[in-house]
């Protein structure tokens, strides 16, 4: 009787701490899980009590490397230095990533949108500082209707990005661009 209390005790416990569904789902199971283990009480005379299984402990969960932006995001192109200028771009289809390594220097990236399409959005994201990107197309400069992170663009033209520190900064940078044709 006592053994069954426990695992009630523990439940209610685990509710009133603002645990969520999923975690008092995982504490019955839990306790579900040690009363198959308790042997059970001998019911003959010279009857043998089943040892527990010996417990492992793993250590510490290993690290995941950064995850992509989505989960079937197709891998980034790293930079290929020198990519200083735009003549020196990185090719690149949907990702770009890199590293600004001087603050006063810029990486440069190049893709080439497939034909039928007529806009690309865009993600960014930097650590160990801020960038700025500016787009190119055929070489000049892309000045064309740009509201927040979506650019109305020329299919089968080859554009470039040019990815700059702001102020200083030398950050690690990852460029995701979403060709559509809606």
């Amino acid at each position: 009787m006592l053994a069954r209390a426990v695992p009630l005790l523990t439940l209610s416990l685990a509710a009133c701490s603002g645990a969520d569904h999923a975690d008092l789902f995982e504490a019955s199971m839990r306790q579900d899980d040690t009363s198959a283990t308790e042997p059970p009480a001998a019911s003959a005379p010279g009857a043998t009590t089943p040892s527990p299984a010996p417990s492992v402990d793993p250590g510490p969960a290993p690290s995941a490397p950064d995850a992509p932006s989505e989960p079937d995001a197709p891998a980034c192109t790293q930079e290929i230095e020198p990519n200083d200028d735009q003549g020196r771009a990185t090719p690149f289809t949907t990702r770009l990533c890199g590293k600004i390594d001087k603050g006063d220097s810029a990486d440069w990236g190049r893709f080439t949108l497939p034909p039928g399409t007529t806009k690309v959005s865009w993600r960014h994201k930097e650590t160990g500082g801020k960038a700025t990107y500016r787009f190119y197309v055929n070489g000049m400069p892309f000045v064309g209707d740009m509201p927040g992170d979506e650019l109305r663009v020329i299919p089968n033209a080859t554009y470039t990005v040019q990815i700059r520190g702001e102020r200083g900064d030398r950050p690690s940078y990852e460029l995701e661009i979403k060709p559509s044709n809606k």
